[in-house]
């Protein structure tokens, strides 16, 4: 589950970590020696500044991309972790021969696509091939789109449950950054003028044919035919969906099996639109007078809006390490079973459009969106958790191994499977957003978007940059360890003086930070991508001080 672990001689950042009287709660230092953080009312532009933006205005070429066999294997770009990947250990032990017979019978195919200024994004797409001939029965596609106004956009279009596409970022994100997109349409299910039926569609999915969870699920019987009318796996159809916007902890993440990426979210927005009785115990918050309904009940059009922090401290009851969630809504604080925070209108759409946004900041996430809601009308709603809440972690929230202690690490077993360490001392985790489909066996249709723009922080800090220097050591920027060492010790000097307020001490050191930079890269120790960026963040700090 964990990314990468830090042998003690690689711990070079000096961050001091203070308890407080309750022992599940930790402050890092740097929280307390900064107040210049955005808060949920202060206006975003006054701390962030524009990074990157895309308007879809420049024609997209995925088309022209082929379709590759992703074989599994240690070399496949889309390796991911091996025990809950698509050919996961997790698998081959809960279903055995029948799984690889199953996984065999079909080619899943993938498209990569990066796009962009400096190819900041990324669009992942994944289908499969069960003629095996290289070309999938079903494509997903990404195209440009412009509407009756003029303006420009994107459009994913999943014909089929059994594929996925993604838009995401292509580098790890910053340590701290606000990213936003407008969602334009949107036709992942849910209910139309008051029925699951339209467009010939029942909840968004084309009636025709079985739709089931084939090959992947967590638990009971794997024998049968090897295709998806196998009645041993669960039929999809009663629930469709849509990730608005959710930060992942993995490097370049892809469509992949459910259970995946349940274990894999840090926070999440997103949509899950259900035909079925289970969302009896459901609810969804009206953001105007912060009453509750129910989910099935006649105030409801299915088109809710979950708002998720995946609590790092509790698993779900489910047959895999499906973390619990904190939900926070106008209605109040919530664990557990879904409270939605608002419901969209995908009728108003595309005249009307929704935004939603995510700020990662020193303390904490912030999920954000803006729109004409059900029952509310136009509203922003902005909900925030610290990293460590009541004792309650966000999941997987450090991205250096110096960020956190390993007081959250813990054994997940079902009986038949088991994780020994599920979020360890020492180990790190990107952030990486994705907007879309990452399922590679529910949801099914079509959304358009448009605007996708990163920012950051208007004036850096030495934390900024420690956190900057590990995320680029960990993707494999720097030649060796020893880089990573050299580069801190101007840079520990430099927070030494930035911590005692003497900045003229701590710009001498930025500048000596910069000049063996400068060194490192006239001797191929760092790559230019990394130089580019630690050189820009270093002349940021000395410029402002």
């Amino acid at each position: 589950m964990h990314k990468k672990i830090l042998a003690p001689i690689m711990v070079f950042i000096s961050v001091l970590i203070i308890f407080s009287q309750n022992e599940d709660t930790i402050v890092l230092a740097s929280v307390l020696e900064d107040n210049n953080v955005p808060n949920e009312n202060q206006n975003v532009n006054s701390y962030w500044e524009l990074k990157y933006e895309e308007d879809f205005s420049d024609e997209l070429d995925i088309d022209n991309e082929p379709w590759v066999r992703d074989s599994y294997e240690e070399d496949s770009p889309w390796r991911v972790n091996g025990e809950l990947d698509d050919n996961g250990d997790f698998f081959h032990i809960k279903g055995g021969n029948n799984f690889k017979r199953h996984l065999d019978s079909f080619w899943l195919m993938r498209k990569r696509s990066a796009l962009g200024e400096n190819d900041w994004l990324t669009v992942e797409l994944a289908a499969r091939d069960y003629n095996k001939d290289g070309h999938p029965e079903n494509p997903v596609s990404f195209d440009n789109f412009t509407f009756e106004n003029g303006k420009t956009g994107a459009k994913l279009d999943e014909p089929d449950y059994s594929g996925g596409g993604i838009i995401r970022s292509t580098d790890p994100l910053p340590p701290e950054y606000r990213i936003e997109y407008k969602l334009k349409t949107i036709d992942f299910g849910g209910m139309r003028n008051g029925s699951f039926e339209y467009d010939g569609k029942t909840n968004g999915y084309n009636p025709k044919g079985v739709k089931t969870n084939f090959p992947w699920k967590a638990s009971g019987s794997f024998e049968g035919v090897s295709d998806p009318s196998n009645p041993n796996f669960s039929n999809v159809k009663r629930e469709n969906g849509f990730y608005f916007l959710s930060i992942v902890d993995y490097d370049n993440p892809a469509p992949h099996n459910n259970i995946f990426i349940h274990t894999h979210r840090k926070v999440n927005m997103d949509a899950y639109n259900v035909n079925g009785l289970w969302s009896d115990a459901y609810s969804v918050c009206n953001p105007d007078n912060g009453a509750l309904y129910n989910y099935n009940s006649d105030l409801s059009t299915r088109n809710a809006i979950n708002v998720l922090f995946m609590n790092g401290k509790k698993y779900k009851d489910h047959a895999m390490p499906y973390n619990e969630f904190l939900i926070e809504t106008e209605c109040g604080s919530y664990e557990g079973d879904i409270v939605s925070a608002a419901e969209i209108q995908p009728e108003l759409m595309p005249e009307e459009d929704y935004t939603f946004a995510i700020e990662r900041n020193k303390t904490g996430y912030t999920m954000e969106i803006s729109g004409n809601f059900l029952h509310a009308g136009e509203k922003t709603l902005r909900y925030s958790r610290d990293f460590i809440e009541n004792g309650q972690p966000i999941y997987h929230y450090n991205n250096t191994p110096e960020q956190y202690d390993g007081q959250f690490d813990k054994i997940w077993s079902d009986g038949e499977y088991t994780i020994e360490h599920t979020w360890p001392k020492g180990s790190a985790y990107p952030d990486y957003f994705i907007i879309g489909d990452p399922h590679l066996t529910h949801y099914e249709g079509s959304a358009t978007i448009s605007d996708i723009k990163l920012y950051v922080p208007e004036k850096l800090d030495t934390n900024y940059i420690k956190t900057r220097l590990w995320q680029l050591y960990d993707a494999g920027e720097f030649a060796n360890e020893k880089v990573l060492s050299k580069l801190n010790v101007h840079l520990n000097h430099a927070h030494h003086f930035e911590t005692k307020n003497e900045p003229e001490k701590m710009v001498k050191h930025m500048k000596k930070f910069r000049k063996v930079l400068i060194s490192q890269k006239n001797n191929d120790f760092i790559t230019i991508k990394a130089f580019d960026i630690l050189n820009e963040d270093a002349n940021n700090i000395i410029e402002y001080h």
